[in-house]
C-alpha cells in the first residue's frame, strides 16, 4: 500500500506546475484516491480559476464518494473570487483529506479544517510539512507581514567575488546557470536592480532562455539619484517600477510607474511594492543592494552561483560592510539546498537573523 507521504508528493509535484502563475494566490496541488488507485488530481493554474481541489474533482469519472483527497494547503473555507473549496469536499462525500500544510491567510488559518472535521470528514494535517510550507514560503510572507518575499542571486567567484574590479561580470557563471536564472525570473513577481547596475549592463532582466511563452517579471529598478534616462534596454518591454528621487525625468507612461521620493529606504520601497501586488522580489542587483537589503533585516534567502575561479582582491565583494564586529556576532545562514549547474555550484541559503 501506497502511504500518505507518496500520495502528497504527487500534490506536490502537481502544485510545482503552478509556480509563476497563481499570483497572488499560493501554488496548490490535489490528489483524489480510491480504493487504491488515483482517480482524479489536479493543481491551481491561475487566480481567479478552480482552485486545486475543485480541479482534481471535476476530471473524476468514478464518484469520489468515500475517496481521500491529498492537498498541499488547507482548503478554502471563505468566499473569494471563487466558492469555498471546502463545501465542494462536504457536498462530494469524501470521507478523508490529507492536508500538507495549514492556511496562512487569516481568512482562512484553520476554519477549513474545522469545516471539514464539524461535517463528519476525518483530517490530517501536516504530511509532508516542510515541503509543503516551502511552495507556499513567497505567499505566507506576504500574507502575514504585507512585505513581498526577497531572495538575493549572485553569481559570484569561489572567493565572493561578483565582477572585476571595473564592474566587468559578463559572464562569471555558466550558461546552464544562466537558464536557471531565467526561471527564477519566471517564477518571482519581479526582479530588482539599482540605476548603477542598470547604466553599467544595460540588462534586458526577461526570460528569453526559456522561450518566447515565458512569464516576464515586473521589473524594478532602485534610481535614487535619479540617473535613468529612460532610453535603457529594460524600458523596451514589459512593466517597469522605477524608485526615483524627487526631479528624476522619468514619467508615468505606458508599462512604466514612477515612484517618488522614496530615498533609499528599503523597507519603504518594499512596502510600497506589496502595495502593488508584488509578492516577492529577486534581487539581482551588487554589492551596495545586497547589503541594504540584509541590513534591513528583509532578505528571507541568499541563492549564489558559484563559478571555479577567482578574483582575489582585484574583485568588486558580494557584500559590503554590515558592521560585524567579531566572530561570534557573523551573520548566520541554514543551506536550504545545493546541486551542480554546468561548471557551477549553485547554492541556496536562509538567512538567519
Amino acid at each position: 500500500m501506497k502511504n500518505d507521504a507518496y500520495y502528497m508528493n504527487k500534490a506536490l509535484e502537481l502544485a510545482a506546475k503552478g509556480l509563476g502563475h497563481t499570483h497572488p494566490n499560493p501554488p496548490v496541488g490535489a490528489v483524489i484516491v480510491k480504493n487504491g488507485r488515483v482517480i482524479g488530481s489536479g493543481y491551481h493554474k491561475k487566480a481567479g480559476l478552480a482552485h486545486a481541489e475543485i480541479e482534481a474533482l471535476r476530471v473524476c469519472k468514478t464518484s469520489p464518494a468515500g475517496a481521500v483527497l491529498y492537498v498541499t494547503l488547507e482548503p478554502c473555507s471563505h468566499f473569494g473570487k471563487t466558492p469555498p473549496c471546502a463545501d465542494a469536499i462536504i457536498k462530494n462525500k469524501l470521507k478523508k483529506v490529507v492536508i500538507g500544510t495549514r492556511d496562512p491567510n487569516p481568512l482562512v488559518a484553520g476554519r477549513g479544517i474545522k469545516k471539514l472535521r464539524r461535517a463528519g470528514i476525518e483530517t490530517v494535517c501536516g504530511v509532508m510539512k516542510e515541503e509543503a510550507g516551502g511552495l507556499i514560503r513567497y505567499f505566507s510572507k506576504f500574507i502575514t507581514s504585507g512585505l513581498p518575499y526577497i531572495t538575493l542571486k549572485a553569481a559570484s567567484t569561489i572567493d565572493g567575488r561578483i565582477a572585476a574590479k571595473g564592474g566587468d561580470s559578463k559572464y562569471i557563471t555558466s550558461p546552464e546557470s544562466r537558464t536557471i536564472v531565467h526561471l527564477l525570473r519566471s517564477i518571482n513577481d519581479a526582479v530588482l536592480i539599482g540605476s548603477g547596475t542598470a547604466l553599467a549592463d544595460n540588462p534586458l532582466l526577461d526570460t528569453r532562455l526559456l522561450g518566447p511563452g515565458a512569464r516576464k517579471p515586473v521589473k524594478i529598478i532602485l534610481d535614487a539619484g535619479d540617473r535613468l534616462t529612460g532610453r535603457e534596454k529594460l524600458f523596451h518591454s514589459g512593466r517597469t517600477i522605477v524608485f526615483s528621487g524627487a526631479a528624476g525625468r522619468l514619467k508615468d507612461a505606458e508599462n512604466i510607474t514612477v515612484v517618488r521620493n522614496c530615498g533609499s529606504d528599503i523597507k519603504k520601497i518594499m512596502k510600497k511594492t506589496a502595495e502593488l501586488g508584488l509578492t516577492s522580489v529577486l534581487v539581482e542587483g551588487g554589492s551596495e543592494i545586497f547589503t541594504a537589503f540584509i541590513k534591513a533585516r528583509l532578505a528571507d534567502e541568499l541563492l549564489v552561483f558559484y563559478s571555479p575561479s577567482v578574483f582575489g582582491a582585484d574583485g568588486i565583494p558580494m557584500l559590503g560592510a554590515l558592521g560585524i564586529k567579531s566572530a561570534a556576532g557573523r551573520l548566520k545562514a541554514s543551506l536550504l539546498s545545493a546541486g551542480v549547474a554546468g561548471g557551477d555550484l549553485a547554492a541556496r541559503f536562509k538567512i538567519n537573523y
